[in-house]
């Protein structure tokens, strides 16, 4: 019997981590619960050993993008799509892994996530000694809607919504109505799980009974090629046990090699760290206006208070920014939003919109002119303007 491990990992160490073991054979839950926090996922240790393990990533840490590309431009660009990107991307492609997740239709799906995020899940996998084979953004394991459909999946404190076969990302449930109104205005929601009416802005429900969010979405996961452990990410496939030892000859020598230069850099090392801690009592002493506590966990918590709050604030700007566009998406019902990102730490917020023309595109441009708002490049899709709007408050 094939069973899977899917690990639901957060974006913070302190967030609770669901897991769920599923028997493709059998179509059913073998085996789930729920984790603390980072801390405790070395329980999964033993269930991974023994299965294959899939990570999915939380869908308000992932954006797509898409790009118009033949066939022959699509085989040429998996390396450069960073440069093909820039002008859609709220910040520097250098700190970003970019990856494809999908080629269809002449129109290539990227996935773009912090490459600092990526370590950090990586980390946390790795010192919990777990092996995985495949990442895949939450969002896109809900079942595929109809044409005229949004699907919505209620899942802690938000919702995973999915729109066509590739499209989709994470609403939080205090702003669900302003962001089903900018994501699209006009269709339906097909909802799964508990949500009222009143909160999808008056929009039909079919509403249908899910008990466990991750055993739907397991139920997706059989035949999903989606992965993103790409490039520097890639998992290494294991060899021959012939080839191993090659390979542990040549991790021994490097290992004497490296034991003959410890000693010199350990004293360096050393300096180093004793200049670093006083540099971090000198921040800390100038931050709270008071010496640094003995025990470490007291200086860790500070500093994660401190960074929560800063989180706040910047939660609070974009909220802020949605419910003023909100009312311009209705001036407009003809412009639609495709795609979403913000970058808290300049403030901005990326929308990618269609427009049945340029004078609709540039009308709807202009009624946001509350806002420091750029234009990125312009292009024709379908019959309808496409383009992206880098949108700030004024300074």
């Amino acid at each position: 019997m094939r069973e899977r491990l899917l690990i639901h990992l957060g974006s913070d160490e302190n967030q609770p981590i669901d897991w769920l073991c599923y028997s493709d054979d059998e179509h059913q839950v073998v085996a789930s619960g729920e984790l603390k926090n980072v801390a405790e996922l070395a329980q999964l240790q033993p269930l991974a050993q023994t299965r294959q393990v899939a990570v999915l990533l939380p869908g308000n840490e992932i954006s797509l993008q898409q790009l118009n590309l033949n066939r022959a431009q699509y085989r040429k660009v998996q390396n450069s799509l960073g440069f093909l990107l820039e002008e859609q991307l709220a910040a520097d492609p250098e700190s970003l892994h970019i990856c494809s997740v999908d080629y269809s239709d002449s129109v290539l799906t990227a996935a773009v996530v912090d490459k600092a995020l990526m370590q950090r899940w990586q980390r946390w996998l790795n010192d919990a000694g777990i092996a995985t084979e495949q990442w895949i953004p939450d969002f896109l394991l809900l079942p595929t809607p109809q044409p005229e459909q949004l699907v919505l999946l209620h899942y802690r404190n938000g919702y995973l919504l999915k729109k066509g076969q590739m499209g989709g990302g994470w609403l939080d449930e205090s702003w669900l109505s302003d962001g089903l109104e900018l994501f699209d205005s006009e269709h339906q929601c097909r909802i799964l799980g508990d949500v009222k009416s009143a909160q999808v802005g008056g929009r039909a429900i079919e509403e249908l009974d899910v008990e466990l969010p991750l055993a739907l979405l397991a139920e997706q996961l059989k035949g999903c090629s989606i992965n993103l452990l790409q490039g520097d990410y890639r998992v290494r496939q294991r060899g021959h046990f012939k080839q191993a030892r090659y390979l542990i000859a040549a991790a021994i020598f490097l290992l004497v090699v490296s034991a003959a230069n410890y000693l010199s850099q350990y004293w360096q090392v050393h300096h180093q760290l004793i200049q670093t801690r006083q540099q971090l009592a000198k921040l800390y002493e100038q931050t709270f206006h008071q010496q640094v506590p003995n025990d470490p966990y007291l200086v860790r918590r500070a500093f994660y208070q401190l960074g929560a709050e800063a989180n706040e604030q910047t939660r609070g700007s974009l909220l802020q920014m949605l419910r003023s566009l909100t009312p311009i998406f209705k001036k407009f019902p003809a412009v639609q939003y495709q795609n979403l990102s913000y970058e808290q730490s300049s403030s901005k917020l990326v929308l990618q919109v269609s427009a049945p023309d340029f004078a609709t595109f540039e009308a709807f441009r202009k009624a946001a002119q509350s806002f420091d708002i750029q234009t990125g490049a312009l292009s024709r899709k379908d019959n309808r303007v496409v383009g992206t709007l880098t949108i700030k408050e004024h300074s």
